[in-house]
């Protein structure tokens, strides 16, 4: 199979979930609620633990310059 397919689909994925912590953060700001402060974090944990492995793997560095350059204070 086409090794490509999966780097299409990490880089997708991923993409999808680093505007997620955003949205939610506006959302927490928005409502005062712990819910929406919890998933504003619970986002930015499993990105930053994806994007970790990804280093420890030695994959960064193949995958598209805009998620690894994603400033992570943007989260």
């Amino acid at each position: 199979m086409n090794t490509d397919i999966y780097k299409i689909y990490v880089e997708m994925c991923l993409g999808e979930l680093m505007e997620r912590p955003e949205e939610a953060r506006v959302d927490a700001i928005n409502s005062n609620s712990d819910f929406d402060k919890g998933r504003s974090l619970g986002y930015y944990e499993a990105v930053t633990h994806l994007l970790n492995q990804a280093e420890v793997l030695g994959i960064i560095n193949h995958l598209d310059k805009s998620i690894r350059d994603h400033p992570p204070l943007a989260f």
